[in-house]
């Protein structure tokens, strides 16, 4: 990926997996070339999220990397069909942003999260060979 220009990579779908947790949401991955791009799974592990308080809250207590990344990426609305965010999801973000209890949101681009998540690389854990999704076997 790194030696086609892509610098990031974020998903949500290594969730689905049955049998295999995995172990990490912001991580370095490595290629089987020795390359490696920063890489974030959404710990809310959906694409489809309420951007409700319980949404920030999930978020808050299965993020792997708490303890080294200060931010973590959630996509709220409707994934599936293009939908997006409706104005229900917006105006929870709205109501949600001086609520004592929940940590602050900002809305905002990938890229910019990418961006200021890359200052802290050095910290993250590193993840080499496949990001096997069980769910997707192709029978």
């Amino acid at each position: 990926m790194q030696k086609s220009g892509i610098d990031y990579f974020m998903t949500q779908k290594l969730s689905w997996n049955e049998h295999n947790a995995f172990p990490h949401h912001t991580f370095i991955w490595h290629g089987i070339d020795g390359s490696g791009v920063l890489a974030h799974m959404l710990p809310e592990e959906t694409y489809n999220g309420p951007a409700a308080p319980r949404s920030i809250r999930r978020i808050e207590t299965s993020y792997h990397e708490a303890g080294v990344c200060d931010k973590a990426l959630m996509l709220f609305g409707i994934g599936d069909g293009g939908g997006g965010p409706g104005e229900e999801h917006l105006e929870r973000l709205r109501r949600m942003k001086n609520l004592s209890g929940i940590a602050p949101v900002t809305q905002g681009y990938a890229i910019d999260f990418f961006h200021h998540i890359a200052q802290g690389r050095e910290r993250y854990p590193h993840y080499h060979g496949e990001l096997y999704l069980e769910k997707h076997q192709g029978r």
